[in-house]
């Protein structure tokens, strides 16, 4: 098994070019610069900067970002979030919102795609079934706290 300090994060600030609000709205929040998700390192954005912290696709966009690797790796993790989700009004579970192409030098270049509810979700439209969350589960504490989340306190976690 790998040990966690054989990953390392990909600096991709100067690819940004979303904003925290204009990614997640005026009531958006979401940790910037160094991250620790799962024990694994990331990089996001510039912490303090939320002018241009993430990078985004906005409804159109069909022009790919290409992220250098430049090195040999045997595991690519990614972090990432969908903004919006035909899911939520009724929409077909399994669409593909977007594919990942890798380009290997010694052979034949790799897509992976994308798909609304399997490797991405929109936060209220459930986890995805093939992708992890950025935390492990925690127990609520069982005297205290949010009650109107009566269904989620049954599961006695997060």
């Amino acid at each position: 098994m790998a040990n966690r300090l054989d990953y390392e994060p990909l600096d991709l600030a100067d690819l940004c070019n979303m904003s925290l609000v204009e990614g997640l709205g005026d009531d958006g929040d979401a940790p910037t610069g160094p991250l620790t998700m799962l024990g694994l390192p990331f990089s996001v954005g510039r912490a303090g900067h939320d002018e241009r912290c993430f990078i985004g696709f906005r409804e159109g966009d069909v022009e790919p970002v290409t992220i250098p690797i430049a090195k040999c790796v045997r595991h690519v993790i990614v972090a990432h979030r969908l903004l919006g989700s035909d899911v939520l009004d009724g929409g077909e579970l399994g669409i593909r919102v977007a594919d990942y192409r890798f380009r290997r030098a010694d052979a034949d270049d790799v897509t992976v795609p994308i798909r609304e509810r399997f490797e991405i979700a929109h936060p209220t439209s459930g986890r995805p079934y093939r992708a992890l969350p950025d935390q492990l589960p925690k127990l609520m504490d069982r005297h205290h706290g949010d009650w109107n989340s009566a269904g989620r306190r049954q599961t006695e976690s997060l």
